[in-house]
């Protein structure tokens, strides 16, 4: 019985321990020079603009530019957008800049990283840090496309995994 507590123990340790150097891990900053917001299909800064004034009352600070590669097909999982908390950086994948890829999708992709400067995670002492907790899900369904949007992905799934280059914006 005592091993099994000391193990058990040891576990806790170690996984404070990977959220401590998690937190602490740097990160790459990118230069003002190398943001880039305009894209062949669609402009990253335009569309942050038109939502920052209609959802957010134009608070959000962070700043917006693409990331990733176009041709470059993903394995088992596509990262549309993120958000780095350290820089305030929303980075949304170039694939996404598509004629192929409605508006609105765009839109709420870029929306969801928004919310996440209102949002923070919430750490949790022992388990996961949860990102999309209640309160940023709630503020997510505020998004007048959001039903759309969501529909839209499930039904074009393959499309982030597509090794065809006929719609991306690059030959």
């Amino acid at each position: 019985m005592a091993n099994t507590r000391k193990k058990s123990s040891c576990k806790r340790s170690f996984r404070d321990l990977f959220f401590f150097l998690r937190k602490k891990k740097p990160r790459k900053v990118l230069s003002p020079r190398s943001r880039i917001t305009e894209g062949q299909h669609y402009h990253l800064q335009t569309i942050y603009d038109a939502l920052n004034r209609q959802y957010f009352n134009e608070e959000i600070t962070a700043e917006i530019t693409w990331f990733g590669s176009q041709t470059r097909p993903a394995r088992a999982h596509r990262l549309l957008g993120s958000y780095d908390f350290d820089n305030k950086l929303i980075k949304i994948h170039r694939l996404l800049d598509a004629p192929i890829f409605p508006d609105y999708f765009i839109s709420y992709v870029v929306y969801h990283e928004m919310l996440h400067e209102l949002f923070p995670p919430i750490e949790q002492r022992g388990k996961k840090r949860r990102v999309h907790h209640p309160d940023f899900k709630k503020a997510e369904l505020r998004f007048s496309h959001f039903s759309l949007a969501k529909k839209w992905e499930k039904e074009n799934t393959q499309l982030f995994f597509s090794k065809s280059r006929f719609f991306y914006g690059r030959s």
